[in-house]
């Protein structure tokens, strides 16, 4: 059962129209960063919303998986990204595989409307990247 969406289809196209460029530019750093590490790999990034960071990341040859709350952002991705995985559901419930990086760009650490995102579910969270993350990895 998806929890609250906090994103819905209007907010979703304008949140995806008005701070694309900020997933973009992340993407772009994060190919830069990892460079020297991996030209491959999968890269998690939770709260993927419309999919631009995956877009790119799937384009040079990343695979990714993305999550995110909002049904309505993972529709956008989805149909932005088709070679990426996109599932629906809090970040800090989701299995982390081993991966080269876990991304998460905008606020979606603090998000209040996710009725499971608290301190200890986000702590928990960290420890499963932390030992998901192969060597050299970025978070």
């Amino acid at each position: 059962m998806p929890i609250q969406s906090g994103y819905r289809a209007d907010l979703a196209y304008i949140h995806d129209a008005g701070h694309g460029a900020i997933a973009r530019d992340a993407a772009a750093r994060l190919i830069n960063e990892l460079s020297d590490l991996e030209r491959t790999g999968t890269v998690i990034d939770v709260g993927c919303g419309s999919g631009i960071l995956a877009q790119v990341l799937t384009e040079a040859g990343y695979n990714v998986i993305g999550i995110d709350v909002s049904e309505a952002m993972v529709a956008l991705a989805r149909t932005r990204a088709p070679s990426a995985e996109f599932r629906i559901g809090s970040f800090v419930a989701t299995v982390v595989p081993e991966c080269t990086a876990v991304t998460a760009v905008g606020e979606v650490l603090s998000y209040a409307f996710d009725s499971a995102n608290d301190d200890r579910e986000r702590s928990g969270w960290f420890r499963r990247v932390y030992k998901a993350l192969r060597p050299g990895g970025v978070l």
